[in-house]
């Protein structure tokens, strides 16, 4: 009888521990229990798939020196007003086959729960993926942004702020604004890699600047995968520190603000043909456009760039997309293979004493106001003169240099180069000066270089080139509507294959006084309204094979009846035709009669 209660006993157990057994299965089966979380954490804490999910109840508070660790395989769901703010730190590091996922309770459309916060606090987030956040929380004592953004790190002053982030690995999905909010003098102790951006209202990461506080550290913004570009409102001022975008970045900014360059800082924009660099506005539109990109003792490496939509008027020295006021000695404004479209005004303007500083090389000017390079004066006082050897190239749709008072001098020791298609329009009474320089005007047969008025509509409209020292080459010039196109004194000229026609006085003229030579050869002055060459100079110039609007030759001291020559001028022969029209023409209004 004992034995047999013994053998029943033991079948009880049995029975029960299967049960058991059975129950703990069920539950498995089941998936875990859900774990709310909320308030403020008061020591660190590991959060653990095995746990997951855990539920934002209300906000979370990570304060400073607390860590919380995500694991991977977790998921946290969020809910409205059941956000994370980081002021301590917050790890969350997933892997390729068990990824970390923040996402609202019912994880289906934009602004379902706040996100992230970081007010000086530290994130790390590997194979993360973050959807679905950005709600608007009007709540002053949580201190969140307005941005609807998945990731928000309000901004504070550089020295208060010391929040970091690294995401390696993360997509950002879903978010009610742009997908991160983020101040850009942090980045350089941020790093963004293989970040995707996906289903955002704006693809974008929000920067925000301020110009309090300009930027003096190096700061990168880089490339991800269906990121827009990276947009500010406020302007962006690098004082000291560089600006990198590499190949493939956007940059947008809003009307009226721009990018300044100030006290050594730099840009560097070096983009490929496949993926270039573009500067835009917000909006990508000529409607009402940004400032543009300043040089206040800045310099840049803009290569393959497209700058848009620039030339905002902000109260500068002219209204421009690319504004080269000052560089510092021995760096330079880099601009090559680039594009400047839709500038409210010219496409650059440039203080003349920085000339030599901007470097243009195969760059494409496209429906800007001026598609004009303007020469401007030193803002502090200079009269013009250049401060190193320059150059003037012939671009792609630029119409021309545009030179105000009190003009351009080319002093001793400096070489101007005008190569070949560039024009040169001076302002009424303005003109450019050779004294003690060189000036070699390098046009050809398809691509002069021209001299003309800024209204290049009639004669005496521009004062005209003086070469009073040092020496001077044209080739394939052409000079129009000046007082006198071109006087000489004291200075070693090479004329070739030139133009020179449409003078209210002098095509050319010899001044008395110095020692010049000036040798001309296949060229064409006609048309002028004094002599086609004065020679007031006991040295001869020699004028030979030249036309001077007429088969019979010059009229004066020749027979002919072409442009007057007078003084000790050698002339014989001349041509007696000559084939290549002006290259411009005339603006004649039409005449309507009643």
């Amino acid at each position: 009888m004992i034995r047999r209660i013994f053998i029943l006993g033991m079948a009880v157990s049995v029975s029960l521990v299967s049960l058991l057994l059975l129950q703990t299965r069920l539950e498995a089966a089941a998936g875990p229990q859900t774990v709310e979380v909320g308030g403020t954490l008061t020591e660190d804490t590991v959060w653990t798939a095995v746990n997951s999910p855990y539920v934002l109840t209300s906000t979370l508070f990570i304060p400073d020196g607390i860590t919380l660790t995500v694991e991977p395989g977790v998921t946290v769901l969020g809910q409205s007003y059941g956000g994370i703010i980081v002021q301590g730190e917050i790890v969350a590091i997933g892997t390729a086959v068990s990824p970390i996922t923040f996402t609202s309770v019912t994880d289906s459309a934009p602004g379902e729960w706040p996100g992230l916060l970081f007010w000086d606090g530290v994130g790390h987030f590997e194979h993360v993926a973050i959807r679905y956040g950005g709600e608007v929380v009007l709540d002053p004592i949580n201190g969140w942004p307005q941005s609807g953004a998945n990731i928000n790190v309000p901004y504070v002053p550089p020295d208060l702020n010391n929040s970091n982030l690294i995401l390696r690995d993360v997509q950002i999905q879903g978010s009610s604004g742009f997908g991160i909010f983020l101040p850009i003098n942090l980045f350089n102790q941020s790093e963004l890699t293989n970040v995707t951006f996906t289903e955002n209202i704006t693809n974008r990461v929000q920067l925000i600047t301020s110009v309090s506080f300009p930027i003096t550290t190096n700061v990168t913004l880089s490339p991800q995968p269906g990121l827009d570009g990276y947009e500010f409102e406020g302007g962006l001022i690098m004082d000291a520190g560089t600006l990198t975008l590499e190949p493939g970045v956007t940059l947008f900014c809003a009307s009226d603000a721009g990018i300044v360059m100030q006290n050594g800082g730099h840009l560097t924009a070096v983009g490929t043909s496949q993926h270039p660099i573009t500067f835009t506005k917000v909006t990508d539109t000529a409607v009402n456009r940004w400032g543009g990109i300043f040089f206040w003792d800045g310099s840049a490496e803009l290569v393959h760039t497209r700058i848009r939509f620039a030339g905002a008027d902000v109260g500068q020295q002219a209204v421009s997309a690319l504004h080269v006021y000052e560089v510092p000695d021995g760096q330079a404004a880099v601009l090559e293979n680039s594009t400047i479209e839709g500038s409210g005004g010219y496409a650059i303007a440039v203080e003349v004493d920085n000339l030599h500083q901007l470097h243009l090389q195969n760059n494409q000017f496209i429906n800007n106001a001026q598609n004009r390079i303007l020469l401007l004066p030193d803002i502090d006082g200079g009269d013009g003169t250049l401060a190193g050897s320059a150059n003037l190239p012939g671009q792609s749709g630029l119409e021309s240099y545009d030179l105000l008072a009190p003009g351009l001098v080319v002093p001793t020791g400096m070489t101007l180069t005008v190569g070949a298609g560039a024009a040169v329009m001076s302002a009424n009474g303005v003109g450019l000066r050779v004294d003690g320089g060189h000036l070699a005007v390098l046009g050809t047969q398809t691509a002069p270089v021209q001299f003309t008025s800024a209204a290049d509509n009639g004669p005496g409209e521009w004062a005209g080139l003086q070469l009073v020292n040092g020496t001077a080459v044209f080739d394939h010039a052409e000079f129009r509507f000046g007082v006198d196109n071109l006087v000489v004194s004291n200075t070693a000229v090479s004329l070739q294959n030139s133009q020179i026609h449409d003078a209210s006085n002098n095509g050319i003229y010899v001044a008395s006084s110095g020692t010049p030579a000036l040798t001309i050869s296949d060229s064409a002055i006609f048309n002028n309204g004094g002599a086609g060459l004065q020679n007031d100079n006991v040295v001869q110039v020699d004028a030979r094979n030249v036309w001077w609007g007429s088969q019979t030759g010059p009229a004066g001291d020749g027979t002919g009846s072409g442009d007057a020559v007078w003084g000790n001028v050698l002339f014989v022969p001349w041509l007696e035709a000559w084939d290549v029209a002006p290259s411009y023409e005339l603006y004649l209004p039409t005449v309507i009669i009643p």
